[in-house]
């Protein structure tokens, strides 16, 4: 949800050119890192589920496999149930 406002919050200030462009790039670094590290840690999620299951599955297991840290991942999905849940919907769309 925090990504989602500060993408806003860049938009707004690109639509009246209030950011030069090389300040728009250097902002928009963070949101790019959080979506490739996203995407890691729900590719990793749902080789570990198949794997080994979803009741063996833990955090740490997940951090080590996708190279981020607790913290990172805990921003990025808030709950491991909800973490589960999405890497679940994303296999299946595919």
């Amino acid at each position: 949800m925090a990504r989602s406002k500060y993408c806003a919050v860049v938009e707004l200030l690109k639509e009246r050119s209030l950011l030069p462009k090389q300040a728009i790039a250097w902002l928009a670094i963070p949101v790019l890192r959080s979506a490739r590290a996203a995407v890691v840690i729900l590719d990793e999620t749902r080789k570990l589920i198949t794997d080994k299951g979803i009741d063996a599955l833990c955090m740490d297991q997940i951090c080590r496999k996708s190279g981020v840290s607790k913290r990172t991942l805990y921003n990025a999905f808030g709950t491991r149930e909800y973490m589960i849940a999405k890497s679940i919907r994303e296999y299946l769309k595919a």
